[in-house]
């Protein structure tokens, strides 16, 4: 197998790939966006895309030309030209039944509406961000500030839950590799905001859940947020290149080995 991994950052994760291609003597080659025009895809058997935000053209441009000419493309939907806000993937998960946080898109048209939202705080998250940059949580009354977030249309407004326990769960390729709770005294669970990495005890409900969002929105390799609350088990994210320092920290699982059997399945 000869596996091209896209990413517009150096992450941890590409090299921990990189390494379990080099212990099962596969060749791998990691390449940015500055490069990847550059790349023939008839080189390889498969690319992998990792970090594509603010780069999505060329990512997209990359598995285009990936699949034209045979090759296995994951996320596959990234070949249709497929790159979904957080938003779009909250109506997805609706549409496929799941439970999740009342959501809309924050304009200054929209802030009359969050009057009808539960609580006394609105969280407001970037329409793409990641690891839990720019989030923010606002007092409803605040419509100045609102209004200041609203221009733009850059961010969604979405209701606060207080979340008792936040699990990650890793989905590959349509099966549930394990779950780690994330113990933080932040209202922010992130693991690159402290958050604590405890394996966690999986029901056959929380499994079928997150098998059902990773499906929805299409996505082969999805780090599964579950928000366990009072009024009961919220999907709140699915990552689409989710990072798993943590997660292999808490488990013991070699994620990175995982997806790159995967990866060598599809081929």
């Amino acid at each position: 197998m000869r596996l091209l991994v896209f990413s517009a950052e150096k992450q941890w994760e590409v090299k921990r790939i990189l390494g379990e291609c080099g212990k099962k003597k596969i060749l791998c080659m990691a390449v940015g966006p500055k490069n990847s025009g550059k790349i023939s895809p008839r080189e390889f058997d498969a690319v992998l895309f990792r970090a594509i935000r603010g780069h999505a053209k060329q990512a997209i441009s990359l598995a285009r030309r990936a699949a034209a000419a045979g090759l296995v493309v994951v996320d596959e939907k990234l070949a249709r030209g497929i790159d979904r806000s957080k938003l779009w993937n909250y109506a997805l998960f609706r549409k496929a039944g799941l439970f999740v946080p009342k959501t809309i898109l924050l304009t200054k048209k929209s802030v009359p509406k969050l009057a009808g939202f539960s609580g006394q705080k609105i969280v407001v998250k970037p329409l793409f961000g990641k690891r839990g940059e720019g989030l923010q949580l606002v007092g409803k009354g605040d419509t100045k500030k609102l209004r200041r977030l609203a221009t733009g249309g850059k961010y969604m407004a979405q209701e606060f839950v207080p979340i008792k326990k936040e699990i990650r769960v890793m989905v590959i390729g349509g099966k549930v590799v394990g779950g780690v709770s994330k113990q933080t005294g932040n209202w922010v669970h992130n693991f690159y905001r402290g958050a604590k990495p405890v394996k966690a005890r999986l029901t056959e409900k929380m499994k079928s859940v997150c098998l059902r969002a990773a499906r929805a929105v299409q996505t082969e390799i999805a780090g599964i947020d579950l928000a366990l609350t009072p009024r009961g088990m919220f999907v709140l994210e699915a990552n689409r290149s989710p990072g798993f320092k943590a997660f292999e920290k808490g488990t013991g699982k070699n994620v990175a080995g995982i997806i790159v059997g995967y990866i060598a399945g599809r081929i």
